[in-house]
């Protein structure tokens, strides 16, 4: 009996703080709302989304904006977002320029600023930016970062000879228990993908791949139908270990390629590859080894391997960091009123 109980009230807490996803979600969809507009958003009974609102109000998360202008009836009392109660930081560090921002919790970004990576001690670095960020905002309720590496179950793996110091540690358990926040720790092209798919591309469907190319090495960050594809074991997207020209791997044939015409067979081989597995919407290019005006003879080549109508639509990507930013603040907001965060206290 006190089993089931006990099962009861850790379901109860979980529908209640799912209803408050819920809210919040509406919120960041609409600038203000009443409780009836919010009832029909969520589908949730208007008692219940005036107790979730009470307590939000109560965190300070929400603000009784007033009355709605009489209608003919009893004017209904109109809500609004605090946006800066609760705010997120964002390290994206890169191979070349790195950089950290403050984020609302409307995804807007208020702060940006470069940082310099010149260290062999990266973890000390990243310190350093965050009891930075804490002691100028503290309402700095979560922490997200990117890393050009790969992530095995929480563990760093494959990083860039620049950022090796990161390998073998588990990143996201060392801050989250140092600074008592919540930690995302992401790969690099998972933000990236996920950044231009929330704020360019949301709703397409059939899938959105970025392939990242440069001298320190290559990548590819998956998102199919909205929904980042990580793998087993997080894996997904290490094309540096496809098989590609010659008996190489895709890494090391991009390591002793010394021509424009072997980059772009390397590039098409993977375009085809990538058609052939998971025949995405689009397929997006980026790094410092490849120029826009490449993409043509890159998808003329990979016509010769597979067929021309069936290829994605091929794109350099503009504006990388600021996708990558993006990606790391949207994955953020999701996770701040996730059920394991206990960020909201619904009395």
């Amino acid at each position: 009996m006190e089993k089931k109980s006990q099962y009861s009230a850790v379901h109860y807490d979980l529908v209640r703080r799912m209803n408050t996803l819920r809210v919040i979600t509406c919120f960041q969809n609409l600038e203000t709302a009443t409780k009836s507009e919010i009832a029909r958003q969520t589908g949730l009974s208007i008692p219940t989304v005036g107790a979730i609102l009470n307590s939000l109000i109560e965190a300070g998360e929400i603000l009784q904006q007033g009355l709605d202008s009489p209608n003919g009836g009893r004017p209904a009392e109109r809500f609004e977002i605090c946006p800066l109660n609760t705010l997120t930081l964002g390290i994206a560090l890169n191979l070349h320029s790195s950089e950290y921002v403050i984020a609302d919790s409307l995804g807007t970004i208020l702060e940006r600023h470069p940082f310099d990576t010149e260290s062999e001690n990266t973890v000390s670095i990243i310190e350093n930016i965050i009891e930075e960020a804490l002691e100028a905002h503290p309402a700095v309720k979560i922490i997200s970062i990117g890393v050009p590496s790969s992530i095995n179950d929480g563990v760093i793996c494959f990083s860039p000879r620049k950022f090796k110091s990161l390998n073998d540690i588990n990143l996201g358990r060392y801050i989250r228990e140092k600074y008592q926040l919540p930690v995302i720790v992401e790969n690099d092209l998972n933000a990236i993908v996920q950044g231009q798919y929330l704020r360019e591309y949301d709703g397409v469907t059939g899938g959105l791949v970025h392939f990242f190319i440069t001298a320190d090495g290559v990548g590819l960050g998956i998102n199919v139908n909205g929904q980042l594809v990580r793998g087993n074991t997080g894996l997904a997207g290490e094309t540096g270990f496809l098989p590609c020209c010659n008996g190489r791997n895709v890494r090391d044939a991009t390591d002793a390629a010394t021509t424009r015409k072997e980059l772009i067979e390397i590039v098409a081989n993977v375009l085809a590859s990538v058609s052939c597995i998971l025949n995405p919407h689009y397929f997006f290019i980026s790094g410092e080894r490849i120029d826009p005006d490449m993409l043509p003879e890159i998808k003329a080549y990979a016509s010769k391997i597979w067929p021309d109508g069936i290829l994605p639509e091929v794109k350099y990507a503009n504006d990388v960091m600021g996708h990558y930013l993006n990606g790391l603040i949207d994955m953020a907001r999701k996770e701040i009123y996730s059920p394991d965060n206990y960020l909201v206290n619904i009395s």
